[in-house]
């Protein structure tokens, strides 16, 4: 009888307790899948309020950065971060050839030159055409006037009229033959009964850019026709290519 009611007490003992029991341990909860022991004195934080990004503690101040040499992640550099390593020669090479010639300093320079004429040329096509016109005065010019503009853009000075510029340069050709000209020779033509008439620009392919009539102005035109053929004069070359 007595151990029967010492074991009620000890029961009702427990019970009593039992809530201060709780509160001092809490359970644990999960916060994103892991799970955490909250810190006695701490609110408990339920996973939805976990550390948002916009959460600033009033109290605290704002952390510095790490490093502020660091780098960002975009943009590019304007020194380098390392000094360069200097390059050594492989093993049997010397820092100079032999036996190989130097190149001509001219070489880059006249190919560079010469297509530079023939683009600067294409500028004026439908230009429009006025017989004793010049486009270093207007906006209309003849043959010889388109001619000595486009040369005159590259520093070569050429006389004004189709037969004095006939006299300028090297005897490229006597008869229609492609294979002997090159882009940028003057293409002479007799015209209305003079023996030099009408000057174009070799492009190449068989073709001609010139400041052709008033009807047509500034065109490109193929040199394979029985006119050209047969008006055809001379050619005559301003660039000395290698």
């Amino acid at each position: 009888m007595a151990n029967r009611i010492i074991l009620r007490a000890a029961l009702t003992l427990a019970l009593s307790l039992l809530p201060n029991l709780t509160q001092a341990f809490p359970p644990k909860i999960k916060i994103n899948s892991r799970e955490a022991i909250p810190m006695p004195g701490l609110p408990a934080m339920h996973p939805e309020v976990c550390a948002p990004e916009s959460f600033k503690n009033p109290g605290a101040s704002e952390i510095p950065p790490l490093n502020n040499d660091i780098p960002p992640r975009f943009g590019r550099f304007l020194k380098p971060l390392s000094p360069p390593k200097p390059v050594a020669f492989l093993s049997g090479f010397t820092a100079q050839l032999t036996g190989v010639p130097p190149l001509a300093p001219d070489l880059f320079e006249t190919c560079n030159i010469s297509e530079g004429i023939l683009t600067y040329a294409y500028n004026y096509l439908k230009t429009p055409y006025r017989r004793g016109g010049s486009l270093q005065t207007g906006r209309a010019t003849d043959c010889s006037g388109f001619v000595q503009h486009v040369y005159k853009s590259f520093q070569f000075d050429l006389p004004r009229s189709s037969s004095e510029q006939s006299r300028v340069g090297k005897l490229a050709a006597h008869t229609m033959d492609f294979a002997k000209l090159r882009p940028g020779d003057l293409l002479f033509f007799s015209r209305a009964g003079w023996r030099i008439g009408h000057v174009g620009i070799y492009l190449g392919e068989g073709k001609m850019i010139h400041a052709s009539s008033r009807r047509r102005g500034v065109i490109v035109t193929d040199l394979r026709q029985p006119y050209y053929e047969g008006n055809f004069v001379m050619a005559k070359r301003l660039l000395e290519l290698p």
